[in-house]
């Protein structure tokens, strides 16, 4: 008989869910499924709800269809009303889930009227319109309309209104109400995130943050938050600026993060609540019968879903019937990987497409199943779209090409083809795998032996010795067991051990409680070792090793018990048998790396070169498999010193390496921050650090390196685990400083080494060799922490030691250093001095330098030298022209001195004109040119700007004046004369000249910025001519343009101007000192010469051809007519210019 009308489908699991459609259906109530991510999520709203102060905001996150809406649905019955029937059944279908929680639930409503609820679905619009709409209707719904006050009444509401209007309606739910608290309950958040993201002026996604933070204030009303999406805010952020990244993740840490997928086996038992059955007693015996079947031989090959167990299964799956178990087992995984979960699950089951779950049962009778291949055709024939990832498609495509290649053919063959491609596709997950076992449930065992024989024949299938499952292929050209042989037989001998290491590495083995217990992690480097490396073996590294010895049929026990008791202390051994089954493995394996070498050589053969890449990967199974067992500590021995360790089980070996670690690092500082304690950081750690490091630098002297008490940057947790921890920062003298750690400090063995190390040496030590140091036993400090430890030694040392970048000595450790010292720090190194000789020449430097008592030392004079040479301007760094030659010498000893000592001691003096060793005379003669060196510095850029006001004055015919009375004077002849001008250059310079609020020597920089194109501080000797040039080139223009505006202000001149053009004349002859007068045409005058201009270049014209001369013959007849008149002769200017007023 047709199985239609025995199966029937739950229709309330085939409807997608609506949070606030379906909050009041008691039909979805009673088709919900509690699942192991039900009980996680309200043991969380359990929890919180017990502590006013705990935060109350989640964020389930999960794929479409994986059951979040349903869960919210189920969750807003639960918090409702005691008294109402949806809350009643929900408490009833939680109690047979788990009783203890649904108690604890009745808890938490006794008394009261449930939970205000304020349901909200996602949509294109910004959250805080959406979120306040919902308020404002949760509002008037439940008759609250008294706290809805004018002002809160708008359309474009703002975050802060949303957060007002919440806070009214807690209070007004405190105080005259018996609601519990407040449940809010966003679901499809990602499509109010992606408006955000598209709209970066509306929708205020900070209101989340500020809504998650609300729910750990504590008061009367509670407020909850629970949020859905399909992935979390960084994913959904990926694409968007950095400053979006950013914010977006701080709102997400806000959230109680809860994964909403479903294991394989729950989702099994929500399918088996969806089908529904009607059989008599009899038929359903005949089903269970052949069903129980089936699972015990999937339970012998390990294949029942995780979690699962025969006795479980059969009721489960006996209930998913007529799905094949192994159908039933493959469909949720399917669902989840290529399509929308659940949603994608039921879609199948309530499908009418072809394949479809209703299309089978009309072909079904009575003991049929649905078939692993009856799902392949479904998917591919429905569902193609949703293969999206590059691996499953593939996958797809190579049994669409299998089957392709088998053409027209048995039915049976491509069942077979169909079932291990779906089931190697998808079923590992699940635990199920393309097993000859497996296999047998689904075809009848003679039908599987011939099938899978034409299969293999067809190269379409391959047989995984390592994994036993079958697998389809495409097929290949090549013959890969032939090549196997061809190349074990070319082989010869090698070192398994040296062919493993380079080949397939070991992973490290974790010492972990050792780990815990110093808030670091530590472990053995794992690698091989055979009788080969027997006689020759040293320890390569200081850092602890497990050495895997594999035992051959050549092994020298007399060698191997002399290395046991050379061994670096750091290294442990274990002995493996390598002669059976793992040195033929091992051969395998080297020889299938050749093969895969060569045909990498040759592109051709993609499927053959897959194949061999296939081979080597299990081969390497094989062997991390047989090595994982034989170093089990049951079967193998442990060595250690030379001698044997007792150990019986992996608890006792984790006991033992860490044993080994404590005695090894035995002086390593416990800093319990994972941020920071590790070798390589994340960009947090990173970044917080080199904030740190310049923290230490530039707030040393305060409390806490200035952090704020309320704030809790990841910057400062890493001061607090290190710094304060150790006391390595105190108030000493009414200031904080970093000062040296006590003898008694777990930290100061290695500032004691440190200072040791670099005192040891005759020249500075390179960080890099700090660094080795600090790694090596018995610290063991990791890189991350190496910085901000020796940057601690360093300011507790600053009065002595020098530091050195590229070789070169800087007396100071600046901000810039300290960015390039956290990415960069093997340019640096380090030297640590205590000087006692020449000290009288040290005391005559203190007295110049240091005008107070300070202490007078190496380093504290070096630095105050560098203040000077340090601040002073470019020009004063580069000049050749406006220094003696004892400041350039001075100058160039400073940049190129190799030492802070050298610099004092010999370089300096030589600069000077004077040997290391001075007898009393010359060290008085030494001081005084050294103080009138540095004077000479410090005055050097002042002298320059006092000889440019002199040429200033000099250029605009000034008495030698002092720079105000300057200003005040060129501010009166030259501010108003803007306008008579056309050339940019002097009308910018005018502007220049009238800057009012400035103070005279910025004013006065301006004026010589502008001659040069840069401030006089950077100049460089070559500006000088060039800024005299252009000043005597300004001043011209501008004393003739002065002419023009004094003309024009002239009483009587400005009547005679009111329709005139000015012009300034000037003319010279040789011989002569020539003459310049300013005149004026009115419009009369103007037009009279338009009369006589064209007759007068006629006359021109009659005895001068060219142009040139024309023009010199006028000036001859202006000069002899400017001789006749009493106008003032000039002292220069040897040409004639014309200015017309204006132009």
């Amino acid at each position: 008989m047709s199985l239609q009308k025995n199966i029937f489908i739950n229709e309330q699991f085939a409807q997608s869910i609506n949070v606030e459609r379906d909050e009041s259906s008691i039909q979805r109530i009673e088709a919900y499924v509690p699942t192991a991510v039900t009980k996680k999520s309200l043991e969380s709203f359990i929890n919180a709800s017990k502590n006013s102060e705990f935060q109350k905001a989640w964020s389930f996150i999960g794929p479409y269809g994986s059951g979040k809406s349903f869960f919210a649905v189920f969750l807003s019955a639960l918090l409702s009303n005691p008294k109402e029937q949806i809350t009643q059944a929900a408490h009833n279908k939680l109690k047979e889930f788990d009783s203890n929680l649904a108690q604890e639930f009745k808890n938490l409503l006794k008394g009261k009227d449930g939970y205000l609820k304020i349901l909200i679905s996602g949509s294109v619009e910004p959250i805080e319109v959406k979120i306040y709409e919902a308020l404002v209707n949760t509002i008037e719904e439940n008759g609250f309309s008294q706290i809805l006050e004018k002002e809160l009444k708008t359309t474009e509401p703002t975050s802060s209104e949303v957060l007002k209007l919440l806070s009214k309606l807690q209070d007004h739910l405190a105080k005259d109400s018996q609601f519990s608290g407040i449940v809010m309950v966003i679901d499809e958040l990602g499509k109010f995130v992606q408006f955000a993201g598209r709209n970066k002026n509306q929708g205020d996604l900070f209101l989340l943050q500020q809504l998650a933070e609300n729910t750990a204030l504590a008061h009367q009303c509670s407020f909850n938050l629970i949020a859905m999406l399909h992935q979390s805010l960084d994913v959904y952020a990926k694409d968007l600026d950095e400053e979006t990244k950013n914010e977006w993740k701080k709102i997400q840490g806000r959230f109680n993060e809860i994964s909403f997928v479903e294991s394989p086996e729950q989702s099994i038992r929500i399918l088996a609540q969806a089908i529904q059955q009607k059989f008599s007693s009899q038929d359903a015996k005949i089903i269970n019968t052949e069903n129980t079947k089936i699972l015990k031989i999937l339970e012998s090959e390990n294949a029942l879903p995780p979690g699962m167990n025969l006795k479980d299964s059969e009721e489960i799956f006996l209930n998913c019937y007529p799905l094949h178990p192994a159908t039933a087992a493959l469909l949720p995984i399917l669902s989840q990987r290529i399509g929308q979960n659940e949603r994608t699950m039921f879609s199948y089951l309530g499908s009418q497409h072809e394949f479809g779950f209703k299309e089978l049962l009309e072909n079904k009778d009575l003991g049929d199943f649905i078939m692993p291949h009856d799902l392949f055709d479904y998917f591919v024939t429905n569902q193609t779209s949703y293969i999206s990832d590059h691996t499953s498609s593939q996958q797809w495509l190579e049994v669409s090409d299998a089957l392709h290649h088998l053409g027209d053919t048995r039915e049976t063959l491509t069942d077979l083809i169909k079932s291990i491609g779906i089931i190697s596709i998808i079923g590992k997950r699940g635990g199920l795998l393309a097993k000859h076992g497996v296999l047998e449930t689904i075809f009848q065992p003679a039908v599987l032996k011939k099938e899978l024989s034409s299969l293999k024949e067809k190269r379409l299938i391959k047989y995984s010795d390592f994994s036993e499952t079958y697998k389809v292929w495409e097929g290949s050209d090549i013959d890969v067991e032939s090549e196997l042989k061809h190349e074990l037989a070319q082989l010869g001998s090698i070192s398994a051990a040296e062919e493993l290491n380079n080949l397939a590495p070991l992973n490290p083995l974790i010492a972990m409680k050792h780990s815990i217990e110093n808030g670091l992690l530590r472990y053995f480097e794992m690698e091989y070792m055979d009788e080969s490396k027997l006689s020759t073996y040293a320890s390569s590294s200081k850092a602890p090793k497990l050495i895997v010895l594999l035992k051959g049929r050549t092994f020298k026990k007399d060698e191997y018990e002399k290395l046991l008791k050379q061994a670096s202390k750091a290294d442990v051994f274990v002995e493996v048998d390598a002669t059976k089954f793992l040195m033929p493995m091992i051969e395998k394996f080297v020889a299938y790396n050749n093969l895969s070498n060569k045909l990498n050589q040759d592109n051709s053969d993609r499927v053959g070169r897959r194949e061999v890449m296939l081979k080597l990967d299990e081969c390497e199974m094989a062997i991390n498999s047989e090595i994982k067992n034989k170093i089990n500590p049951l079967d193998s021995s442990y060595f250690w010193q030379g001698k044997k360790l007792e150990i019986e089980s992996t608890r006792e070996l984790q006991n033992e390496l860490s044993k080994i670690l404590d005695s090894i690092y035995t002086k390593g500082p416990k800093v319990f921050n994972e941020l920071i304690n590790r070798n390589a950081l994340s960009s947090q750690g990173a970044s917080a650090r080199v904030k740190l490091l310049k923290a230490m630098l530039e707030a040393k002297s305060l409390e806490n390196l200035g952090f704020a008490e309320d704030l809790f940057p990841p910057e400062k947790s890493i001061f607090n685990a290190l710094f304060k921890n150790f006391d390595l920062h105190q108030e000493v003298d009414d200031q904080f400083k970093f000062v040296f750690p006590k003898e008694d400090s777990e930290i100061f063995p290695v500032f004691r080494a440190i200072e040791n190390f670099i005192e040891a040496s005759q020249e500075p030590v390179a960080y890099q060799e700090l660094k080795e140091l600090m790694a090596a036993p018995p610290f063991g400090i990791k890189e991350g922490l190496m910085p901000l430890i020796f940057m601690a030694f360093y300011f507790a040392r600053e009065n002595n030691i020098a530091l050195y970048e590229d070789n070169i000595f800087r007396p100071y450790m600046d901000v810039e250093a300290i960015e390039r010292f956290s990415k960069k720090t093997n340019a640096f190194s380090f030297q640590l001095f205590n000087f006692q000789t020449q000290q009288e020449l040290i005391n005559r430097y203190g007295n110049i330098l240091l005008k107070d008592d300070s202490k007078t030392d190496t380093l504290t004079l070096v630095k105050e030298i560098s203040k000077i040479m340090r601040f002073l301007p470019a020009f004063v760094k580069n000049t050749r022209l406006k220094l003696s030659n004892e400041a350039i010498k001075f100058r160039t000893a400073f940049a190129t001195s190799k030492s802070p000592q050298d610099l004092l001691t010999k370089d300096i003096p030589n600069a000077l004109g004077y040997k290391e060793e001075m007898q009393d005379a010359e060290l008085a003669e030494f001081s005084n040119k050294f103080d009138k060196v540095l004077s000479e510095f410090k005055s050097c850029y002042e002298l320059l700007l006092k000889e440019q006001l002199t040429k200033f004055n000099q250029a605009f015919d000034y008495e030698s004046q002092n720079l105000k009375s300057f200003r005040e004077n060129v501010f009166t002849d030259y501010a108003d004369l803007e306008e008579y001008s056309v050339d940019p250059d002097v009308k910018n310079f005018i502007r220049k000249i009238n800057q009012k609020e400035i103070e005279d020597q910025m004013w006065f920089e301006s004026l010589l910025s502008f001659l040069v194109k840069k401030h006089p501080e950077k100049w460089e000797d070559e500006d000088l001519s060039s800024a005299e040039y252009e000043l005597r080139k300004l001043s011209d223009k501008l004393r003739e343009l002065r002419k023009l505006g004094v003309y024009s202000d002239n009483s009587k001149a400005r009547e005679e101007a009111q329709d005139s053009e000015v012009y300034l004349l000037r003319t010279k002859k040789k011989g002569d000192e020539g003459f310049e007068e300013l005149f004026s045409l009115t419009s009369e005058d103007q037009n009279n010469l338009k009369d006589i201009a064209s007759e007068l270049d006629k006359v021109l014209g009659t005895k001068f051809k060219k142009d040139d001369k024309k023009i010199a013959a006028l000036t001859s007849l202006l000069n002899s007519m400017l001789e006749g008149k009493s106008f003032a002769k000039i002292d220069k200017k040897p040409d004639l210019k014309i200015v017309k007023k204006d132009e």
